[in-house]
Parts: C-alpha cells; sequence; structure tokens
C-alpha cells in the first residue's frame, strides 16, 4: 500500500495570496504618482531656492541722522549734546551695535516677535502653524491670541534689507530661502550659530521702525524717553517691543488702551519664557507711562536748534548751506555725519546780548544790528546774523550768501586802498591836499561817472589842508582817499580787496573807496582778520572738521570740498607782504587812538589800554554804519543800520534825511532816549564810530574778560625806500623862523595854578615837545575873509616851545600840516622836513597808557604861535592859527560824499568829520 508523504514547504506551490487586501498594492500607482510629483515639486524647489540669491545688505551704508555741534563739542558728537540734528525725510536713526542693546530689549523682542529665534536655522515651520492657530484663534476670540506672526526675526529683517516689492506669496517664499541662506552663510563666516544670531538681531533692531519717524531701537528710546537705549528698564523695553507691528497705534499718544495691551501681551510672553517672574510682569504692566514723552512738535524749516534764543539759527543755518554743497542732492541727511562746528555758544550769547541791548529788536523803528567774530585761525565763533528767525531768515551776517544782498561798507574800504598804496612802494607819510570838496569828471571809456567827492578839512582858503596819509586815515579823509585811488589805479585796489578775502563783486570804479559797493560783515571781519595775522590769507570758515559715525575724519576746516585730504593743521597763502600788512596795522591803531574810532578803545580797569586797531564807515546818507578791528586774535566786524524793504520807504540813521524824504518815524534821539548822536546842525545821525564802535567795544571787552593783555599788535613803519608823495606841498607850510622871546615869555610865565586849568598838559622835561588840545567844546567859525578861533573863558592851553638853541626834532616829530597838527608823522628823508615846527595844537586825545604829564601853569595864549611863520625867503608871515583840530563850519562839516556811485548809481559816502578834537561825533 502506498503512502502518501505529508506536504513540506518545498513540497509544492504555495497557495496565492489575496493581493487585493494590500492597501499599498491596491494604490500603488497612486503613491507612485504621488512620488513623482513630490520629487518634482523638491526639483522645483531647489531650482527656486537655486535661483534665488542672497541681496547684500548695505547696512554700512545705512541711513542715520547727521548732528551739528558747536565749537564746545571736542569729540563724541551726538544726539546727547548736538546743536542741531538732521534726518532724511523723517528717518532719524542712530546705529549701534548688538553690544550696546540691553539684555531687557533682546528678550523682549524675542518674546513677543520669535521665541523660537535662538533656536531656529531661519525658518520655523512650528512657528508658521502657530500663527495660524493665532490667527484663527484670534477670529474665533475676538482679539484673543498673542501677536506673533508666521515670520521669524531673520524673515523680518530680510523683508527691511531687501525691501522686496513682489506679491506676497513670491516674496514669502523668496523671504523663507533667503532666511536660511542668510544664517548658514553668517554662522560659517562668524563660526557659531550664536554669533550669527546676535549680528541679526543687531541689524533688525536698528533698521526696525518705531513711530514718530524713527528707525532704530536707539532713537527710539530717545524719542519715546529721551534717554539711550541702554539705560531703559523693563516696562520701556516692553512698550518698545509693542511698537514693532503697529508702532501707530501702539503709540500710547494716540491710543493708550492699544499701548497698554500690547505692553501687557509682551510681558505676559516674557513671563512664559522665563525672563522675568510674575511679580515683575504684574509691577511692569502697572507703570504709568511716567516717563514716556508726548510727541515732538513737527519742525518748520531746520527744526530745534540749542541756543536758538541766541540767535544761533542762523550760524546753524549757514552750516548746513555749506553742508549741502560738500554732500549735494540731500546726501548729508542720509551720511551719518558728526560734525564739529566754530561757533563759541558763551560768545555767541555775548554777541547777541551785545547788539540787543542797545538795539531792541521788539521795537519796529529801531536799526538793525549784526556782529561777526573771527578768531586768529580764521574761525567764526560768533554770528549775530538777525534777532528772530521765526521773523526773518535773511541772514544780516553774510550778504547774499544769507539771503539778503549786503551793505555798503563806506570807508573800511579805505583800508584796501591804503594797503595797495604801500604795496606799491609809497610812504604813509606822504602828504596831500585835503580839500573840502573835489570834483572828477566821468572817465572817458564812460563807466566811471562824475564823482564829487565831499569829506575833508575845511572849504576856507585861509585854512591849511595838507594832511599826510596816515592822518588822512586816522580822520577818514575822503578827499585824500580820492585822490590815492587816481595814484594807485582803481582796479589794483579792488585786486588788493579782493585778494585779502572780498568776494562781493566791485566796481573798478576810483568811488569803491568810499564803499559803494555792498558786502557783509562776515567778508569784513574775514579780510581784516587777514591783516591781523600780517597778510596771511585764512578765509572764514563754520566747520572745523566733520567725521563719519565711526569717527574717522573726512575732511578738516571744509571750504570748497571735503576730499578728506585736509591736514588738522590749518595752511593759510601770503595774501600781502607782511611788511606792509604791519604798516597799514599801524594806521589803523591811530583810528582807535586818534581818529574816528575812539569810542572802540579798550580801557582796562587798571587804566592800561589793551591794543587794537580798526576802522570806521559810513555810508551815503547814514543808512549803514560799520566798525570793524582786531586785537589780541580776535576780530570783528559790527554793521548797524536799515537794510530796506520793498513795501516801506527807504529810511536813514539821519533825521534831517527822514524829513527830507518824508519818513514819520521816531528821531535818533527819540529811539535811543539820548541827544549824544545829535550832530552840529542839530540833527540826530548815527556813524559807524558811535554805535557800531561801542557794540564792538562792549564785546570785545566781554570776550577777552579775565585774559592777560595780548602784546602789542606787529606795526612797522615805512622805510626810507618808500616813495614819499606830495614833497612839493612842502613848500606852501609855513617855515618858522626864531622863536619870538616875547611870545615865549608870555607862554612860560608862571601863575597862581588856581587861576587857570588845562585840558592838556605837556611834559616840560622833553624840550621838544609840543602837544595841546582844545577842549570838547571849543568851537571854530569861518569866513571867506579870516578864521578866527573861540573858547570857552575858563579853558586854557598848555604849550612848551623849543628853545632858541634847541635842537631839531627828530623825523618821528618833525612835520605837521597847519590846522591839524599830529604828531608823529614826519616825512623820512626831507630836507624841509628839519626845519620845520608843529603849530601847538594837537587833536590827538591823551591815551590811557601815557604817564601823567608834568603840569606847568600857563596863562592865556597869545594870538599866534611863538614860532614866527616866514615864506621862503624868510619874510615874517602874519596869520591866525586856525582852531584846534581844524573843524569846518557847521554847514560845511560832516557832509556826505555826493555821487559817490559809478554808472547813474549813488555810491556810498562817508562822513566827512571825524577830525574833532573831542571824541568824535563823525566819521569817515
Amino acid at each position: 500500500m502506498h503512502v502518501q508523504p505529508p506536504p513540506g514547504p518545498l513540497s509544492g506551490p504555495v497557495p496565492p495570496r489575496n493581493r487585493r487586501r494590500n492597501p499599498f498594492w491596491r494604490f500603488r500607482r497612486f503613491f507612485f504618482v504621488v512620488a513623482v510629483v513630490m520629487a518634482v515639486a523638491f526639483g522645483g524647489v531647489w531650482a527656486f531656492a537655486s535661483q534665488v540669491e542672497l541681496t547684500e545688505d548695505n547696512f554700512d551704508e545705512l541711513i542715520e541722522t547727521t548732528y551739528i555741534c558747536t565749537g564746545e563739542v571736542l569729540r563724541d558728537c551726538g544726539p546727547e549734546n548736538a546743536a542741531n540734528e538732521l534726518a532724511a525725510e523723517g528717518e532719524d536713526r542712530v546705529v549701534i551695535d548688538y553690544a550696546e542693546i540691553p539684555e531687557v530689549v533682546v528678550q523682549a523682542v524675542v518674546a513677543t516677535e520669535d521665541k523660537s529665534f535662538f533656536q531656529h536655522r531661519g525658518v520655523d515651520p512650528g512657528g508658521l502653524l502657530r500663527a495660524a492657530y493665532q490667527v484663527g484663534k484670534r477670529e474665533l476670540t475676538d482679539g484673543g491670541g498673542s501677536l506673533q506672526g508666521g515670520s521669524t526675526i531673520t524673515q523680518q529683517y530680510i523683508k527691511l534689507a531687501t525691501q522686496d516689492d513682489a506679491d506676497q506669496i513670491t516674496r514669502k517664499a523668496r523671504e523663507i530661502v533667503r532666511a536660511m541662506k542668510l544664517e548658514q552663510e553668517l554662522t560659517e563666516e562668524l563660526g557659531t550659530t550664536e554669533a550669527a544670531k546676535q549680528l541679526i538681531l543687531e541689524r533688525y533692531l536698528n533698521r526696525a521702525y518705531f513711530g514718530r519717524g524713527v528707525y532704530g531701537v536707539q532713537a527710539a528710546s530717545r524719542i519715546y524717553f529721551d534717554k539711550d537705549v541702554g539705560e531703559i528698564d523693563l516696562p520701556e523695553a516692553a512698550y518698545l517691543a509693542g511698537l514693532l507691528r503697529n508702532p501707530s497705534r501702539a503709540d500710547a499718544s494716540e491710543d493708550i488702551v492699544e499701548a497698554e495691551r500690547r505692553r501687557s501681551v509682551t510681558l505676559g510672553l516674557m513671563a512664559e519664557e522665563g525672563y522675568i517672574t510674575v511679580d515683575q510682569q504684574l509691577q511692569a504692566a502697572a507703570d504709568p507711562w511716567g516717563t514716556l514723552q508726548p510727541p515732538p512738535v513737527t519742525e518748520v524749516g531746520i527744526g530745534e536748534v540749542k541756543g536758538s534764543q541766541y540767535g544761533s539759527e542762523y550760524f546753524i543755518a549757514a552750516v548746513r548751506r555749506q553742508l549741502d554743497q560738500l554732500f549735494p542732492n540731500g546726501q548729508y541727511f542720509t551720511e551719518s555725519l558728526r560734525v564739529y562746528t566754530t561757533l563759541d555758544p558763551d560768545l555767541q550769547r555775548l554777541a547777541y546780548q551785545t547788539v540787543t541791548s542797545k538795539l531792541d529788536p521788539r521795537n519796529p523803528f529801531m536799526p538793525l544790528g549784526s556782529l561777526v567774530a573771527v578768531n586768529n585761525e580764521g574761525e567764526v565763533v560768533a554770528m549775530m546774523g538777525g534777532a528772530d528767525w521765526d521773523t526773518s531768515q535773511v541772514n544780516l551776517a553774510m550778504g547774499t550768501r544769507g539771503g539778503g544782498s549786503g551793505f555798503e561798507a563806506g570807508s573800511q574800504m579805505k583800508v584796501f586802498a591804503l594797503a595797495e598804496f604801500i604795496d606799491q612802494g609809497f610812504s604813509p607819510e606822504s602828504y596831500y591836499e585835503a580839500p573840502f570838496t573835489i570834483e572828477y569828471p566821468q572817465d572817458a571809456e564812460g563807466k566811471c561817472a562824475n564823482w564829487k567827492v565831499r569829506g575833508g578839512v575845511s572849504n576856507n582858503p585861509a585854512v591849511e589842508t595838507h594832511r599826510t596819509v596816515y592822518q588822512a586815515t586816522a580822520s577818514s579823509t575822503n578827499t585824500v582817499f580820492a585822490q590815492i585811488m587816481f595814484d594807485i589805479g582803481a582796479t589794483q585796489m579792488v585786486q588788493m580787496a579782493q585778494d585779502l578775502g572780498i568776494t562781493s563783486e566791485m566796481l573798478d570804479c576810483p568811488s569803491t573807496v568810499l564803499g559803494g559797493n555792498a558786502v557783509s560783515p562776515l567778508e569784513m571781519a574775514g579780510s581784516f582778520a587777514n591783516i591781523a595775522r600780517q597778510g596771511v590769507r585764512l578765509d572764514p570758515i563754520f566747520i572745523q572738521r566733520i567725521e563719519d559715525a565711526d569717527g574717522n575724519v573726512l575732511c578738516w576746516y571744509p571750504t570748497d570740498s571735503c576730499d578728506g585730504g585736509s591736514s588738522p593743521n590749518r595752511q593759510g597763502e601770503q595774501a600781502l607782504n607782511p611788511s606792509v600788512a604791519r604798516q597799514v596795522i599801524g594806521a589803523m591803531e591811530r583810528v582807535v587812538t586818534g581818529g574816528t574810532g575812539r569810542r572802540a578803545r579798550l580801557i582796562l580797569p587798571d587804566e592800561t589800554l589793551r591794543p587794537s586797531a580798526g576802522k570806521t564807515g559810513t555810508t551815503q546818507r547814514n543808512q549803514h554804519a560799520w566798525y570793524t578791528g582786531f586785537t589780541c586774535g580776535l576780530t570783528t566786524s559790527v554793521w548797524v543800520g536799515y537794510p530796506g524793504q520793498a513795501d516801506q520807504p527807504t529810511r536813514f540813521m539821519n533825521d534831517a534825511e527822514n524829513v527830507e524824504n518824508e519818513v514819520e518815524w521816531p528821531t535818533m534821539a527819540e529811539l535811543f532816549g539820548t541827544e549824544e548822536y545829535n550832530n552840529s546842525r542839530g540833527n540826530g545821525d548815527i556813524t559807524g564810530g558811535e554805535i557800531p564802535a561801542e557794540l564792538w567795544h562792549d564785546f570785545t571787552m566781554g570776550a577777552l574778560a579775565g585774559l592777560p593783555p595780548c602784546d602789542e599788535l606787529p606795526t612797522e613803519g615805512p622805510s626810507d625806500a618808500q616813495s614819499v608823495q606830495g614833497l612839493e606841498l612842502l613848500t606852501t607850510l609855513l617855515h618858522c623862523a626864531e622863536p619870538d622871546p616875547a611870545l615865549v615869555a608870555a607862554q612860560t610865565t608862571t601863575t597862581d595854578p588856581s587861576a587857570t586849568s588845562s585840558t592838556d598838559t605837556t611834559d616840560t622835561t622833553d624840550p621838544n615837545a609840543t602837544t595841546s588840545s582844545a577842549p570838547p567844546d571849543s568851537s571854530t567859525t569861518t569866513s571867506s575873509q579870516d578864521t578866527t578861533t573861540t573858547q570857552p573863558p575858563d579853558t586854557q592851553s598848555t604849550t612848551t616851545t623849543e628853545a632858541p638853541d634847541a635842537a631839531p626834532p627828530d623825523d618821528e616829530s618833525a612835520l605837521g600840516a597847519v590846522g591839524y597838527g599830529l604828531v608823529g608823522d614826519g616825512a623820512r628823508g626831507s630836507g624841509y622836513a628839519r626845519s620845520l615846527r608843529l603849530f601847538p595844537f594837537n587833536n590827538n586825545q591823551p591815551q590811557p597808557t601815557q604817564p601823567t604829564p608834568t603840569t606847568v601853569p600857563q596863562t592865556a595864549p597869545p594870538a599866534t604861535d611863538p614860532c614866527i611863520p616866514i615864506d621862503l625867503d624868510g619874510n615874517p608871515i602874519e596869520t591866525t592859527i586856525p582852531a584846534p583840530g581844524g573843524n569846518p563850519t557847521p554847514d560845511q562839516g560832516s557832509m556826505p560824499d555826493q555821487g559817490g556811485g559809478q554808472g547813474g548809481g549813488q555810491g556810498g559816502g562817508d562822513q566827512g568829520g571825524g577830525q574833532d578834537a573831542a571824541p568824535p561825533t563823525g566819521d569817515g
């Protein structure tokens, strides 16, 4: 019987399985299609990612606020010490490093914006899901849920840095790719993920907008809390973090409820992350906004300026105009510059207070005033360009550069003519006739019109009118300088003025010497400072240096460019021969010590005189009056006058002119409450030797208060090689024979000291001394027949003459024109000079530095000088000595120059006064 073996695993075929019950098998085609689609999608994403480039961030060129600081800030110019801030289109930003951001701010921002920031690699998938959940929750709960969105801080930074304006889906896709790439590249570059995260957070917090026109957490801290970001506390940090999503709504000044809600949410998230305790959360949430600053008032124009109560806006506006030239098209708003200016706040305050102390800006009838001070380095340390920026933005100190038209300079232009005169080899001891009027016809080319010049010594033929150039400078004699212009050439004089710093257009006609062209106080201060530096030209500057945000110096002392090539040691150029400059300074000193600028003398408390030099100027009809001078490394120009307005009649600082022009304004006496400025005709007028000189004196005394007196100014007399013009005029001077013994005895007889008084005394130890001055109230009357002198009955003069055998005087006291008698103007090398004698009067006033001379009681002086005048043949001449000082008659003195303008215009005349023995009431 055959037995069948049992079935085994290999003993036969296995029964087939039911494949219909296997789901993978059943859907194998579907999964295959899905796999293919995923592969294609992954390939597409890979291809998209490979095409998305990580745009390079221009973070180093990030727009920041530019800060302008005044002269007291030597370094670290910034928001805490700036006088003015500049931000492009309201983009106020200060870039800081991560190390400067306090931890509490980092925690608040991370907890609010991206709590997984330090864990993810640029993109947080969980965050995307949380964002979707929170959006749904907020919709369902009507406002519940956190503020977190789906974007990480890295993605938000990418959005700010790239400014991608594609549609939302494409932009989000690019942000995701760029965020991952950025974190990877920064990690590789910096070595650690932590360093990469810190750099991303630093750049994000410097770029983010926080409202109120500020960008970056540092600017936000200052605008909201008025403090550096490193000083803010927990409630303030939570507030700033709450601003990031919607700054306008989260500003407590706009919506305090929303601001409190956002801050509370931030504090809650910080507590969830363990950054703060629940107690800290509750305490911070209860903060009553005590430190929150109100929104700033919208500024018009240049914005808030430190020191605006002292007119510093005019200076800052000038700086900003220069920055616009150095960085055109508004680049200076975006360059994050640190601008260190030359303005001294103390001197600026002093300038403003000095000018407004005499010229009340609240009085609409009062003349206006301007003052510019420049130090020895050419730096503008004070500039009073106006009294009220809100009323007028025209900078009176800068002429056309300040939005105005400038002002006629008056006799200040004579300084440039004097410099050219000496530079051409002529001596300031040269002699010129000084008639009361001179008239010149129109030139052959018709460029320079007929010119009638007034302002000399006298029109009385009995009065000698010779003067040296020294004397003409001190007394600002127009007719002398008119002649000088024809000797030196108008073109050459204009070139000299331009070489020394005058930049305004000047007509090369002789009348330019009387200041018919318009200039600015800044130009006058700068050009006179160049003379004070013995001819070394340094143009006035407002900016000492400009730095970038990192403190690197971009340029020193910029003028026309800022190319980084300048040196901290400012170099000038020799615009005028030093010897010529020193001679000009010597002549300008005489303007102060014995000429039209005597009100500017700097008399110290110990009665010593601080050396100074300057020049007055008064224009046609007293519309403008000037004084510009220098001492001890400080040059200051002062202008006073009426600039003129289109809708008003022209106003002059001369009452007679205003009456003639039917201007019904207060008189000068009414405006200033004094008769001091009335002239000899009873009309009130203001000249350069009065209010401008007084303002210069007050400002300079205040500016140098407490400083030791400087050394003597660098002066120099003319050399023997210089040509002395006008030697032929010496033949018309009155030579002296031997002194008349009777007259000598009459003047040297000693009487009872109580019986006489003296306005000036002479040291009798010097046998050659001859000094005398008329009392302030002396008067002179003239007629066509003779010249007489009247003096108050109780006024005596003291004179000392040479003994018959006295040695001839030296060159420094040899010559003096009859009718004037200034000492020390002898013509060097002249045979006549050693035979002439001075007449016994002198319009120089006693100086504080001079020792008190020995008083010799005298009887009343005789009618003639003890030195008997003779003609060239030796015959005695009978003559009457003119009055001391040679004052003209009232209807002839202090008359303005007529027809000084060229080409049909009126030029800047000068007051033909300044020849008074008393302190001057007129000016040249």
